[in-house]
Formats: C-alpha cells, structure tokens, sequence
C-alpha cells in the first residue's frame, strides 16, 4: 500500500488516466522503497556455510596437525570405541594406556603424548580402584600422575558443560575413558539407532571440546575376530572414527588390533593379562584382592610365552602317555602338574589352553569315554625324548 501522503495526492486528479498515471508512479516508488531497504534474512547454519565457502588455497592453509596420544592410535579430538568380550581385558588395557599417557611412558613400542586423563567408571567402579591399586603397587608413579575418576554411571547426554567445566579446570586432560557403553547408555533399546546415535552424538560432543575419548564396549553377539564391533545398532559404528578391537590369541594371549573402522593405522599391540595382588585391598578374612592387569608382550616375552606354552603341551602329553586313565578330572591333572594359583587352588585355564591346542593339533583325541594321547602325540614326545 501507497504512504498516506502520497494516497492524499491522488485525490487531486480528476481525469481516470491522469489517476492511473499517479498510482503506478506510486507503486514503483514503494517497490523501489523495498529494495533499497529489504528485511532483514535470518542466517541458519547452512547459509553461512554456503556463504563462507572457500577457495582451495585458503581451504588447505586451515589444516590443523595431527596431535597423537598414542602414535598412530589414538589422536585427540576423535571418537573411539575399545570393543571385546568379556574375559578378554578391556578395562585392564584402557587402565594400561590411562598409565602410558599419564606418564608420558611408551605404550610398548608406541610412543605417547603425556597428558591427563578421566576415567568414568561406570560399569564396576571398586573393579577398576582394586586394579589401580595393584598398578600403583607395580609403578608406584602411577599415584601421582594425572589421572582422575568419576565413580558411578549417569546419563552422558546431559553431561557436556560439566566436561567442558572438568576441562576448563584441568586443561591437562586430553583423554577420557567411558567404561563402559553398556552401563552409560540412557536407552532402552540398544538395537535402536536412533536411541544409540543420540548416545555417540553425546560422546562426539565431548571429543569437539579438544580430547580423544576411548568408549569400552561389549561386542554384538556371536563376535569373530572379523566382526568384532560395538553392540547396539550400526549409528555408533557409523559416529566413530576407530574401532579398537581385543581378541584372545589361543596362547591365551591379547591382541590388539583395529577392527572394521579406523582413521589411520598403527601395527597390532599383542598383551598378556597377569594375575596381580592388591595388597591393600583385603576381604574381611584378611586376605589381599587378586586382580588381572595388562601387560604388553615384548619381542623377548614373546618369545618366552612360546617356549613356556609348547613345554606345558609336553608336559600335558606326557601325563596321558602315563596315565591311561582318560576319565580323570582336570582339576587333579593340574594338582599333578603343580599348576596351582596363589590360594593352591588349580589352574584350569592353563590347562585347558594346553589342551585345546593338542586336540586342534591332533596330538590328542577326544572322545565320549575321555581324551586319550594318539600315535601322533606319542611321536612328538618320542622325539623331545619325553616318554
């Protein structure tokens, strides 16, 4: 509509032509009005992202250098999961690279960045404060060092300004460890994708703040060593940048590697989880707490780890060459052996290591009456000169 002054001069005109002539001049003068001084247009996200767009030259000079915690594996300002079944170390490994980092102290033969770190101790928090307790016993530095624990699960999607708040006061913290998935995710359904990218989105969040987050996780059911990723729908599969994967070696042994996904590339890690005493951790009858750490394999432990296992295979040969018996229980194998813990108690997993190994190797032959050493196994001692 014309302004009021300009409607008031139209009236002066008594001729039809004379009046159409007035309000089309009228009409282009609001028209240019507008132009000249349009609304204003509220910018959204993608807009200024259009508007902002760069040539190539300026594009590139933005890079940003790669900042490692652990070299070729762990890079600040990304998003991991750490995925393995239980039995298989995940807390004792995130505890052992919470260890390296915090004490700049190589990770094996992967070099660090030394930085503090959060631990949130969700799924079992007095499991993780009786290993650290064993690790301090073994590196008594570890008490000093920039390490700090949230005890308890919450829900992570609320969580952000109190990280940022966390970082702000202590900006030496570079990496946070969420143990675990399951006992953080706020869900109902971990199969549902919008439910868990919500979560991922939420651990994202906290990576943006300038820290690498490493996420335990159980893996989907029936994992190989191929498939081994988070369980919950593809959305945290699709979030992350790495998927750090463990496996168990049939030496017993821990490997390291990275599974299905990853932003760059490093050598598989390969681990032995110990038996360790918290000596300051008793029971009500005075007895110390026994917990599992995890140690990496060096090149001269690997190869002590080979040896110690084919001399266990010898010795579980030689006790079926002796003992016709195949229905005698594993728990007196391992007493006749001498494989007892600390508490004198058997050790049947290394004896069911050793034994796996000979049925898959086919020097022993399992059937309904027992296991009973074959031609083949007989040979093998015959030529260690062990029967």
């Amino acid at each position: 509509m014309a302004d009021k002054n300009i409607m008031d001069q139209l009236y002066k005109y008594e001729t039809t032509d004379e009046l159409i002539e007035k309000m089309e001049r009228a009409n282009e003068e609001v028209v240019k009005k507008r132009i000249q001084d349009p609304k204003p247009v509220k910018e959204t996200p993608e807009s200024l992202a259009i508007k902002n767009a760069l040539p190539v030259g300026a594009f590139i000079k933005e890079y940003e250098v790669v900042d490692y915690l652990l070299d070729l594996m762990l890079e600040e300002k990304r998003l991991y999961t750490l995925t393995a079944p239980t039995g298989t170390g995940k807390t004792a490994v995130a505890l052992r690279i919470a260890e390296s980092i915090s004490l700049g102290a190589p990770f094996g033969a992967v070099k660090t960045k030394q930085a503090g770190v959060l631990i949130l101790a969700g799924e079992n928090p007095n499991d993780v404060r009786v290993r650290l307790m064993a690790m301090c016993e073994m590196n008594p530095d570890l008490k000093d060092a920039p390490i700090r624990v949230v005890k308890g699960s919450f829900n992570l999607l609320q969580c952000k300004k109190l990280i940022q708040d966390h970082l702000e006061k202590f900006p030496d913290t570079k990496l946070i460890i969420i143990d675990t998935l399951q006992a953080f995710f706020a869900g109902d359904d971990f199969n549902d994708n919008a439910q868990m990218k919500k979560f991922a989105s939420a651990c994202r969040g906290f990576a943006d703040l300038g820290v690498a987050v490493l996420v335990c996780a159980h893996p989907s059911k029936n994992p190989s060593k191929e498939t081994n990723v988070p369980f919950g729908g593809g959305s945290i599969v699709n979030e992350i940048d790495g998927n750090l994967s463990l496996w168990k070696n049939d030496d017993g042994t821990i490997e390291l590697f990275w599974c299905k996904k990853f932003r760059g590339g490093f050598q598989p890690v390969q681990i032995e989880l110990v038996r360790a005493t918290a000596s300051a951790a008793v029971n009500s009858h005075g007895i110390a707490s026994e917990t599992v750490v995890a140690n990496i394999i060096d090149a001269d432990r690997e190869e002590k780890i080979v040896k110690e296992a084919f001399a266990n295979q010898l010795k579980v040969l030689r006790f079926y060459f002796k003992n016709k018996d195949a229905l005698i229980s594993k728990s007196n194998i391992a007493r006749a052996l001498g494989w007892l813990d600390n508490q004198q108690r058997p050790e049947l997993t290394k004896l069911n290591r050793s034994l796996e190994r000979l049925l898959k190797e086919g020097l022993l032959t399992q059937n309904s009456t027992g296991i009973f050493i074959n031609k083949h196994g007989k040979e093998l001692l015959n030529m260690y000169g062990h029967q």
